[in-house]
């Protein structure tokens, strides 16, 4: 699968910028938002999770969240399609 570049709102963002835009993103969504980070991802991208973790405790936080529209999970694919398969 191929991803498209990101737009340069983000690659020219700073790091506060990007850092203020997730904090707000994560205010405005409430419940309807979990991000799920694996504990191999790096501190500055795992801070924002809401659940750290191994694949398979990451994937049953994923399914035991029903309420949430989004589920943004910090991890390499296969990872992410196992959560989405139990929810």
């Amino acid at each position: 699968m191929y991803q498209a570049p990101l737009p340069s709102e983000y690659t020219d963002a700073t790091e506060q910028e990007l850092r203020e835009r997730i904090l707000s993103a994560k205010a405005a969504l409430g419940d309807r938002l979990v991000i799920l980070g694996h504990h191999y991802q790096r501190d500055e991208i795992i801070e924002f999770a809401d659940f750290r973790g191994d694949s398979y405790k990451l994937a049953q936080e994923a399914k035991g969240r029903s309420e949430a529209e989004f589920i943004v999970f910090c991890c390499v694919n296969f990872m992410a399609e196992s959560a989405d398969i139990l929810t």
